[in-house]
């Protein structure tokens, strides 16, 4: 007697550790594997499937015949299921020849159920046992994929929420409002103020309190900045944005130096005697072709007579 195999080669499972995908609601989680098993059917069962299916798919030809069929052999005593094999090819007309000899099936004897004490041997009970004992078991959940799976992959989502993603006809009036007027700018008009907000300027200090808002352009760019740093920050920033913003960040300060050394060598104060010393040069000084010479007036003054 052979020994028995470990695995069941007809009802084995096969694995592949493949990556876990990025739709899986754990590719995030950090205390989650990276790798799962996934099943898969080997290339000598993928073959045999093939076969089989082309077997049927000949079987199918005969499909019709077989409807027709189906239930005759019951007629004859043959309660087998004849939906896939024809039983009644087997059978032959009792007279027609006259060297057949029928035969009728012997009966069935019962079996004798025998009483009393019976004795068992526990060894024996034990070795039975065991070889009809299969061993089963069950891969754990983290080894395995979710059961289901994001419409979006991990990396692709944004940091926006969902339930403000999207249209919504029963947002906020006011909320919707807002966030137009966050896209664009310049689709506000004095006609769309809220009379509330109207009242709010007429009231005491209301004026200043609005010149104090807006009263410096510096403010005014701070502002403006924020904001965009509050749009920009709403996408889902990888490492390729994250290195992107450090880099204009670097350039942007760069550039207020750079504005900031210019503006502090036009405010540079001018000398006083500046004037009287461009003139005692150009009364020095003449032009002759293309080079600055002193100026010759002793000379000049004997060579000119009236």
């Amino acid at each position: 007697m052979g020994k028995k195999q470990f695995i069941d080669r007809k009802n084995a499972r096969h694995f592949e550790v493949v990556h876990r995908s990025q739709r899986d609601p754990l590719a995030g989680d950090g205390d989650s594997s990276s790798r799962v098993l996934r099943e898969v059917v080997p290339l000598n069962v993928a073959k045999k499937e093939n076969k089989e299916e082309r077997r049927l798919e000949a079987q199918e030809g005969n499909k019709e015949d077989l409807e027709e069929r189906i239930g005759q052999a019951a007629l004859y005593g043959i309660y087998y299921d004849d939906s896939k094999y024809d039983y009644t090819q087997h059978l032959r007309p009792i007279g027609e020849n006259p060297d057949a000899v029928f035969v009728a099936a012997p009966k069935k004897q019962e079996k004798t159920r025998h009483t009393g004490i019976q004795f068992v041997d526990d060894d024996v009970a034990s070795v039975s046992s065991r070889r009809e004992r299969k061993v089963t078991f069950d891969l754990p959940q983290d080894a395995l994929p979710s059961e289901y799976e994001l419409s979006t992959g991990v990396m692709n989502q944004s940091a926006l929420p969902e339930d403000l993603q999207g249209l919504q006809p029963d947002m906020d009036p006011e909320l919707r409002a807002v966030l137009e007027a966050l896209d664009d700018e310049d689709g506000i008009d004095d006609g769309d103020l809220d009379e509330d907000f109207i009242q709010s300027l007429d009231a005491e200090g209301g004026e200043e309190y609005m010149g104090a808002k807006y009263d410096s352009d510096d403010e005014y760019e701070e502002d403006t900045r924020t904001n965009f740093t509050m749009s920009s920050s709403v996408m889902f920033r990888n490492d390729k944005l994250t290195l992107l913003d450090e880099q204009f960040d670097k350039v942007e300060k760069e550039y207020e130096e750079s504005e900031t050394e210019s503006e502090s060598d036009s405010e540079r104060p001018e000398r006083e005697d500046l004037d009287d010393i461009l003139d005692e040069f150009l009364d020095k000084y003449e032009l002759v072709g293309k080079k600055m010479v002193p100026k010759l007036e002793g000379i000049r003054r004997r060579s000119w007579r009236p």
